[in-house]
């Protein structure tokens, strides 16, 4: 809170401070924990007074003249106000199109000369990932389109990575007529920085785009891309076969991509950590049960919907296990019964 005087009753309450405590305004300052110049713009009031302070001359039996208390919260509305129109008279109203205009073109040489590095890391790598399986860039900004009901929860997740690479929360929008959810960031500064780390412009297919070369630097940053790759252009499957009378479920997961080096990279990565993928022509897969539960541990999955598909089928696949040994445990108990009723020494 805030105390506002006159400035005649201002000069005589100030007099008397001085007169009752007998010493310099340099003395008075320090003694009140304050600079010279802060006593100053207080007895001018070119600040405004604490009502804390009031308080305190109070107390020494200071005559406090009648004054008027206004809240902090005010006070910087006041002011806001009072900056705001000067603003306008300086430079124009930047509510019209004209200076809505001006604005964004000082926000767009501001993006484009911003120095911005970005440090090589795990993120980063699966970011790289991402970008290479469903995003595209451009020497303004960068989109990663998915699917608007399937991947919500992953555009989410998309979100708080691009948080912790380049602090700052992209914005997502829905495209009208089809199933799209696209997260799009406009920053010059950004995609320059991009471009650094080996993300170009350019049309992936058509110019058969592959990872990075720091990327093959770490073992661990290639997983990483595995990931991001997995995530966008990947899918966990449930492969159904007929032998004989009876039905078959079998787990399967496959990377599908037309540029050849991604291809190549996603296959020869699994290779060089023990994997056995297949392949086909713009396709890689894993199809060992082992491998695939291997994979959802080791290098894991970010994408919900992968993640659910996986343990739904693992979860209904146990369940139909137990299912079938109870079933045959209940089997094997009825023979013994039967059994032991044909040794029985009576006849019928």
């Amino acid at each position: 809170m805030r105390a506002f005087f006159t400035q005649k009753d201002l000069d005589k309450m100030f007099d008397s401070l001085k007169d009752k405590l007998s010493l310099t305004w340099i003395d008075i300052a320090k003694k009140y924990n304050i600079s010279v110049e802060n006593m100053r713009a207080w007895r001018t009031q070119k600040i405004s007074i604490p009502v804390i302070f009031i308080n305190d001359l109070e107390k020494l039996g200071i005559k406090i003249p009648p004054h008027t208390i206004k809240s902090l919260s005010y006070i910087k509305t006041k002011c806001a106000r009072k900056g705001g129109l000067r603003r306008i008279q300086l430079y124009g109203n930047p509510g019209t199109s004209t200076g809505r205009s001006l604005g964004g073109k000082r926000s767009v040489k501001k993006s484009h000369e911003k120095k911005y590095n970005l440090t090589e890391s795990k993120e980063l790598s699966e970011f790289i990932g991402i970008m290479l399986g469903d995003g595209h860039i451009n020497k303004n900004y960068l989109t990663i389109t998915l699917h608007k009901i399937d991947d919500r929860d992953y555009a989410y997740y998309i979100q708080r990575l691009m948080i912790k690479i380049f602090n700052i929360k992209s914005g997502f929008h829905e495209r009208k007529n089809v199933k799209a959810l696209i997260l799009q960031v406009s920053r010059a500064y950004i995609i320059r920085a991009l471009k650094e780390k080996g993300l170009y412009i350019s049309n992936k297919v058509k110019n058969q785009v592959s990872v990075p070369e720091w990327i093959n630097s770490s073992i661990e940053y290639k997983k990483t891309v595995l990931k991001g790759l997995f995530d966008t252009d990947g899918c966990f499957y449930i492969d159904r076969h007929k032998r004989g009378n009876k039905l078959y479920f079998n787990a399967g997961m496959s990377f599908t991509n037309h540029s050849k080096p991604l291809l190549d990279f996603f296959k020869g990565t699994l290779e060089e950590i023990g994997y056995h993928p297949t392949c086909t022509k713009f396709n890689v897969s894993l199809r060992r049960e082992k491998e695939i539960l291997r994979y959802f541990e080791e290098i894991k999955t970010n994408n919900p919907k992968h993640r659910r598909r996986f343990e739904d089928f693992f979860r209904n696949k146990r369940k139909g296990t137990e299912e079938v040994i109870t079933a045959q445990i209940r089997n094997l108990l009825r023979a013994q019964v039967l059994r032991g009723f044909e040794s029985l020494p009576f006849r019928t």
